[in-house]
């Protein structure tokens, strides 16, 4: 892991092998922070990194790239995205995820995702 990448990820980031029940293939790293309602994702994307076609029928998510570029299906809609730019999964809209570069982002969603906050660090108490 790069200095950079340690240093926006922080100490408790976390190997991905899947997310929302589905494989991912290429490298992936998290570090998850709680808010009661709200959760942040902090993404490490190797370049190469895909998240193939799924939804999530309880929550929605939005974010920003802080770095790199990803190119994501959302819906009907295929857009690249580069520093800056912000994405949004509605409910139950499905999409998908590619890193066509090594990309730094942060991912946020509502309602908290069962699956990712056992990856939160520190570990959240129910």
């Amino acid at each position: 892991m790069t200095t950079e990448r340690k240093t926006f990820l922080g100490s408790g980031a976390r190997r991905l092998e899947a997310a929302g029940g589905v494989a991912i293939s290429g490298g992936a790293e998290v570090a998850v922070e709680l808010g009661e309602k709200l959760m942040a994702v902090k993404l490490a994307l190797d370049a190469g990194y895909f998240h193939p076609w799924h939804n999530h029928p309880e929550h929605e998510s939005m974010g920003v790239v802080i770095e790199g570029r990803l190119e994501m299906q959302i819906g009907a809609d295929l857009v690249q995205l580069g520093p800056g730019d912000v994405w949004h999964h509605p409910v139950g809209v499905y999409h998908s995820t590619r890193a066509l570069k090594s990309t730094l982002a942060v991912e946020f969603h509502s309602p908290l995702r069962p699956d990712m906050v056992a990856l939160a660090t520190p570990a959240r108490e129910e």
